[in-house]
């Protein structure tokens, strides 16, 4: 985020509560001094619904190297990161007040409940009456449960990794990874 004093203030005229900016820094191994701003947002028992900001004093890349394994295959990064929520209504509304999302689209999916997943944008919001996420919300606060990897084509990333077969998404299509561990946590999307 270029510029981190902004969006504190921005959020604050909006009612949301922030706590920062505050800096950070670390030593890596190789003595490269890296140091950063960031603030979190939301009343603390519900800050991990909303996103944190974090700006960069030095190079970004002293802090994240790119992948290279990435760079060249049918992924692109972070396609969405999926919210399990208690309250639908009321964490749409939150995000609505703080970041005026568009009207999410909406449908029952398999595992996740309902969800809400809001077009052109980094997130979606699930809710669920049994299951994992049910039990997810049982032991944490409303917050991250799934990263959805993204792609412009499923069929090529599904040849190149261990996923799962797709099925619908609110706005588009997604695959699991095949594994017994991330269960429904890491996923990739194709959206329209």
């Amino acid at each position: 985020m270029s510029d981190i004093v902004d969006e504190c203030r921005r959020l604050l005229e909006r009612g949301i509560p922030v706590r920062g900016p505050l800096p950070g820094a670390r030593e890596r191994e190789d003595g490269t001094l890296v140091e950063w701003d960031r603030a979190e947002f939301g009343r603390p028992d519900r800050r991990l619904l909303f996103p944190f900001a974090i700006a960069d004093r030095t190079p970004l890349p002293y802090r994240v190297e790119p992948s290279p394994s990435v760079a060249d295959g049918p992924l692109s990064g972070i396609g969405q990161v999926v919210l399990a929520v208690s309250d639908l209504e009321d964490a749409i509304d939150r995000f609505r007040t703080a970041y005026r999302i568009p009207t999410p689209v909406r449908s029952e999916v398999p595992a996740f409940g309902t969800v809400a997943s809001v077009p052109g944008q980094p997130v979606a919001f699930a809710a669920s009456e049994d299951g994992w996420l049910t039990d997810r919300l049982e032991r944490f606060p409303d917050g991250p449960c799934s990263c959805l990897l993204a792609t412009d084509d499923l069929a090529a990333a599904r040849e190149t990794y261990p996923l799962e077969k797709i099925q619908e998404w609110p706005d588009g299509r997604v695959a699991f990874f095949d594994s017994e561990l991330l269960g429904r946590r890491l996923g990739v999307v194709e959206r329209v």
